[in-house]
């Protein structure tokens, strides 16, 4: 099944050698948040011709066993004292097991940032690195690359001006062509469940970088640990950016 975009009135379909990335963001990108002291990216990844089956159509499935607004479950909404055991199951085995790759980069209220960048632009790069990481550990080649993003009227423009700065290029410099789009939840049609999946690793690796785990032990949350100890897996929780 082709993978298609619909937009600006048109309609793009993409390979099924392109590579599809769902990125979205946690936290406060001031980083000035009592109730969530820290910002960062999660996403999640596969190729356009794994979509269905790796993450829509097991997503939906897992979602069936949950109760929650909305078109689609959200990482917001669950609150882990009220899952039964089967359903902390479910999710674990969800991304314990899922054939995708995940990725997140968290900076920390606390962290020392001696250059002028700010946390956006420090962890969109650092995000990319981590997605990077993982395309390499995923092997072999692809058409083009599409990011997709949940809309965001607060931070749209921060995504189309931070993340379209950088070239991706196979190892002869050529160029690899890439394709940005957002979704927004009320547009008439379900949220793209890589979207959905994006935001689920993206909390979660917030909601990790606040123990004292942080990036050097490793993790004890079950959740966390379902989600990065996969094989095509890389995360970083940034501390200081030193200035050279």
């Amino acid at each position: 099944m082709a993978f298609v975009i619909e937009h600006d009135r048109t309609a793009t379909e993409f390979d099924d050698d392109t590579l599809l990335v769902f990125v979205d963001e946690t936290g406060d990108e001031r980083l000035s948040s009592f109730e969530v002291p820290y910002f960062g990216f999660g996403g999640c990844l596969c190729r356009a011709s794994d979509y269905e089956t790796a993450i829509e159509r097991s997503w939906t499935i897992l979602e069936s066993k949950f109760s929650y607004k909305g078109s689609r479950l959200h990482a917001s909404e669950l609150n882990p004292k009220e899952l039964s055991d089967a359903q902390k199951s479910a999710l674990g085995t969800y991304f314990a097991k899922g054939a995708f790759g995940r990725f997140a980069a968290i900076a920390k209220s606390s962290m020392i940032n001696e250059t002028e960048h700010s946390a956006f632009h420090l962890t969109a790069y650092m995000a990319i690195q981590q997605m990077l990481e993982v395309i390499k550990r995923m092997g072999g080649d692809f058409s083009g690359i599409v990011m997709l993003f949940e809309h965001s009227q607060r931070l749209d423009s921060l995504y189309n001006d931070y993340f379209r700065r950088y070239d991706f290029r196979r190892k002869d410099g050529a160029k690899v062509p890439c394709f940005f789009a957002t979704q927004a939840k009320n547009t008439g049609k379900e949220l793209l469940a890589g979207l959905v999946v994006a935001d689920f690793v993206a909390h979660t690796a917030g909601s990790m970088s606040r123990t004292t785990q942080g990036g050097t032990v490793k993790a004890k949350r079950r959740d966390f640990a379902a989600i990065f100890s996969h094989e095509f897996a890389s995360h970083m929780f940034i501390d200081a950016i030193r200035s050279q």
